[in-house]
């Protein structure tokens, strides 16, 4: 007789456990909602970051020289343009070209993916860094985030790994580019100042 009380006495143990466990669970399914609101509100505001970045790339468009001081004649001509900017696909993506009409030319496609802007930029070394835009609400910087490379098998080649632009004025700005080998920083980054004419 001792025995069955002890063991209706733990399997009634048991079943208090866990109707206390459901009824924690029951209670926090109101807290559990509240997550998919914030990142909704977060996505909404992020969205809206990357859309006002994306019409800073698009008036961007036309040809764009390089600025007349001593770091900058080292990459070409001053007389003619260096990068260019074109906006293409109904207004839907941007064409970068880099070192324009040279034997260095590169292409970098500016456009948006859902909430995000993107850019896969077509490099001379074979490869094809895209990049995630960073949604910080600044108008004077648009930085880009590596995500990963087409066209290579070895993570240890040389890539374009950094992109930011820097606005100084509305015909004046900084593209900095930064590469990366061995998964490090690697070599200098540039910094081409260039002058909307």
């Amino acid at each position: 007789m001792i025995t069955l009380r002890l063991s209706k006495l733990k399997n009634m143990k048991k079943y208090v456990a866990f109707i206390v466990v459901m009824t924690i669970l029951v209670s926090c399914k109101d807290t559990v909602k509240i997550g998919p609101v914030i990142e909704k509100a977060t996505s909404e505001d992020h969205s809206k970051i990357s859309a006002s970045q994306f019409e800073k790339i698009k008036s961007l468009e036309g040809e764009w020289y390089l600025a007349n001081e001593e770091a900058m004649l080292k990459y070409g001509p001053l007389d003619r343009p260096f990068i260019t900017y074109d906006i293409t696909s109904a207004g839907n993506a941007v064409i970068e070209k880099l070192f324009f009409e040279g034997e260095k030319e590169m292409t970098t496609v500016y456009h948006r993916d859902l909430d995000d802007l993107v850019m896969t930029h077509y490099c001379t070394l074979g490869n094809q860094p895209f990049f995630i835009a960073n949604p910080s609400p600044s108008d004077s910087l648009i930085s880009f985030d590596f995500v990963k490379l087409g066209n290579m098998n070895d993570a240890n080649e040389a890539h374009i790994h950094r992109h930011e632009l820097e606005f100084i004025s509305e015909n004046e700005m900084i593209a900095h580019w930064g590469t990366w080998k061995d998964q490090a920083p690697f070599g200098k980054d540039r910094a081409f100042h260039v002058i909307k004419k």
